[in-house]
């Protein structure tokens, strides 16, 4: 908005943005303050968003719920032999500690770059997964360009711990329905699209985040082309066909959808 010099944007969030969102709303800041007031009356599009408070994760089932617990751990481990390292690099070099300070600092890192890899590989194997070929001949390049980045950072230790940081930090986010009620006091409308094979994100999920909206979602997901909208009419959500790579596998779509 301070670039364009508007006085009211529409916000556009794709997948685990919409934490970011929810987060955001719960700050009361003043930078905060002055970005909300940017959405009064304007519209959010939410694609494939999804939500967090406590208990949620199990409705995404067991196997979620322990990585959320197994992500919890690593990342309170990672943090406490951080501080440990930073001890022992205060030691100085006259400090007949010094010597054996250095080994185990070396050591350590050598262990932390190897436990970042082990965390992060069932993502990246994932992804690998997910961005398999060929997609259409329109979209080719842009399959492989996103291949090349995901192997370019996939034994890179800091994207690996911003990955697995981001994963524990969206299952701290406790959302309030007062969350809810501080946009629509602000009249924003919200479009919120599902898609109907999202591999990431199951309806389990998707349903929990409708429901936080205030949209009444039954309990197995709809056919592509369902839509369903809160009783005040302010919150309206549309199944549509496609994974959760929508935005890259068919960006007219999501256009056609930007533009309703």
């Amino acid at each position: 908005a301070r670039d364009s010099g508007s006085s009211q944007v529409e916000l556009s969030l794709h997948s685990y943005a919409s934490l970011v969102l929810q987060r955001m709303v719960q700050l009361d800041e003043p930078e905060v303050r002055e970005a909300l007031e940017l959405l009064r009356g304007s519209r959010i599009f939410i694609l494939n968003g999804t939500t967090h408070f406590k208990g949620s994760e199990s409705a995404a089932g067991p196997e979620y719920e322990k990585m959320t617990r197994a992500t919890a751990l690593f990342v309170s481990w990672l943090d406490m032999m951080d501080e440990t390292a930073r001890l022992w690099r205060q030691i100085p070099v006259l400090n007949p500690y010094y010597g054996t300070a250095r080994i185990w600092l070396a050591a350590w890192e050598l262990n932390r770059r190897q436990a970042l890899d082990a965390a992060a590989k069932p993502v990246v194997e994932q992804l690998r997964e997910h961005l398999k070929g060929p997609w259409a001949p329109e979209v080719e390049e842009t399959r492989r360009a996103a291949v090349r980045r995901l192997e370019a950072n996939a034994h890179d230790d800091g994207w690996q711990e911003a990955l697995v940081r981001r994963v524990n930090d969206g299952a701290l986010l406790e959302a309030q329905p007062a969350d809810i009620s501080r946009l629509a006091a602000l009249g924003v409308r919200i479009s919120v699209v599902v898609s109907a094979e999202d591999q990431i994100i199951p309806w389990s999920v998707s349903k929990l985040f409708l429901e936080h909206l205030g949209v009444a979602a039954p309990e197995t997901a709809p056919p592509a082309g369902t839509v369903l909208e809160s009783r005040d009419g302010v919150v309206r959500a549309v199944v549509v066909a496609g994974d959760h790579y929508v935005p890259l596998k068919d960006p007219g779509a999501v256009d056609r959808l930007l533009s309703r």
